[in-house]
């Protein structure tokens, strides 16, 4: 598709400018949305436009290789990662080998990645990547999603009672309205809702 002789591209929009779009800049009366593509149209690099919406330059993201330096900081083998504490090492590594890994001294397990204690996916080195931890993450969220809802009980006929008082005290005019109706409006409304664990 051609627009006065130019080419016309679908534009990516970064994730950083998407989630931060709706934001004033920090000076003028634009969105960093607006801003950003105001930019582009005018024909500056997405990269560069971004950079001036974000007012920072664009991270390169993380690497295996900055993750693992960063991991490393406080020493670079797993007993270190635990403060020394050979118990705890040892559990992680028969909670590991349940699973089918075995730890290495230079391994790094990161815990809030984990699903569950000893979780193999949840280690990091020069063979499972950063980029591996990410993706296995990812594959958690889209488990997760895919679960039904769960939905909670009805309410409790107490409860249900002393909220129908409550309305009735703060707006005197459902008094005259059929309680039965009032019940189930407030049994719909604080006892059915759907709940994504």
């Amino acid at each position: 598709m051609t627009l006065a002789g130019m080419e016309l591209e679908e534009l990516s929009i970064p994730d950083d400018i998407r989630l931060y779009g709706h934001c004033p800049m920090k000076s003028g009366d634009q969105t960093i949305m607006r801003f950003y593509l105001d930019r582009v149209a005018s024909g500056m690099s997405p990269r560069f436009a971004e950079t001036l919406a974000m007012q920072e330059p664009p991270g390169i993201g993380i690497t295996t290789s900055v993750f693992l330096q960063d991991q490393r900081r406080w020493g670079g083998s797993i007993l270190d990662q635990h403060g020394g504490n050979e118990l705890e090492v040892l559990g992680l590594k028969a909670d590991l080998a349940k699973h089918g890994y075995k730890l290495k001294s230079d391994d790094q397990y990161i815990k809030t990645a984990a699903e569950f204690r000893g979780d193999p996916r949840a280690i990091v080195n020069e063979t499972q990547s950063f980029s591996d931890l990410k993706k296995s993450l990812k594959e958690r969220q889209a488990r997760r999603a895919e679960q039904p809802a769960k939905v909670k009980h009805k309410l409790s006929p107490k409860i249900v009672e002393r909220i129908r008082r409550q309305k009735i005290q703060s707006n005197p005019d459902l008094a005259r309205k059929d309680q039965g109706e009032l019940r189930h409006e407030i049994i719909s409304k604080h006892g059915t809702k759907a709940e994504v664990l």
